[in-house]
């Protein structure tokens, strides 16, 4: 509540289900879909990709809001590829395959591509979500959804 009255709140991560299950693992290429979260908006993913273009050895992730917190990762070989087709929808399988197809004369393997995402993966710049669960709303969506019932202006 706190996140859509002011969006002040840094990160919160939470996984809940019926039954007990495992949290997402990046291990599981085909059903994992990598995204931000949902403080950023869908235009985000080409800003962050443009930060790890022109990094220099280090990338350093903001996160908006009162007491600005950074997360700084390394610039790695393919970590630039690997956030340009980043979407919020791709699986990390299909965005490995788009960063081989750029890569045809020296296609890094999964473990190298993993042990790149993995990064971004443990400083939470980056979630997993299974591919059948849809994408979570943006802030502004869901502050829009949460006028509309409660009879205030978008």
């Amino acid at each position: 509540v706190g996140e859509l009255l002011h969006g002040r709140l840094c990160q919160h991560t939470v996984y809940a289900a019926k039954s007990p299950r495992q949290p997402p693992s990046p291990m599981d290429l085909e059903e994992m879909v990598p995204a931000l979260a949902f403080i950023y908006g869908q235009e985000s993913y080409g800003f962050f990709h443009r930060l790890c273009e022109e990094a220099r050895g280090r990338i350093v992730f903001s996160m908006p809001g009162r007491g600005e917190r950074s997360v700084a990762i390394p610039k790695t070989p393919h970590v630039a590829l690997i956030m340009k087709h980043i979407d919020g929808r791709r699986t990390l399988a299909g965005v490995f395959e788009r960063v081989r197809a750029e890569r045809p004369a020296a296609p890094p393997s999964d473990s190298q591509l993993l042990g790149e995402f993995d990064a971004l993966h443990t400083a939470h710049a980056m979630l997993l979500r299974h591919r059948d669960v849809p994408p979570m709303l943006s802030r502004d969506q869901m502050q829009q959804r949460a006028a509309a019932r409660h009879g205030g202006g978008a």
